[in-house]
């Protein structure tokens, strides 16, 4: 397993702020050319991807947000080793 070399700034064109290792590769999501805060975050040695969406959220649209990330996960759990429901609270 690699150990963790460096870390990046992410300084694309969407809304968010985080960084990356070294070790992964940033894509936009090729599959989805409509939505341009998507993108892919390929970790190439442990063969995974995180797929990560940004939609901004205004007056009525949260829960058809909601809805479609539970559509999306749900569309996973074939695939996945663990998927765990757990509600969120925020305070």
């Amino acid at each position: 397993m690699p150990c963790l070399k460096k870390l990046y700034p992410f300084r694309y064109s969407i809304p968010l702020l985080f960084e990356y290792s070294d070790y992964a590769q940033i894509t936009p999501d090729y599959n989805s050319p409509n939505e341009k805060y998507w993108i892919n975050i390929y970790y190439p040695h442990f063969k995974g991807v995180i797929h990560l969406s940004y939609k901004k959220v205004e007056n009525d649209n949260l829960l058809e947000y909601l809805e479609d990330a539970h559509v999306m996960a749900s569309k996973h759990i074939p695939k996945a080793t663990s998927i765990e429901k757990r509600p969120y609270i925020s305070s």
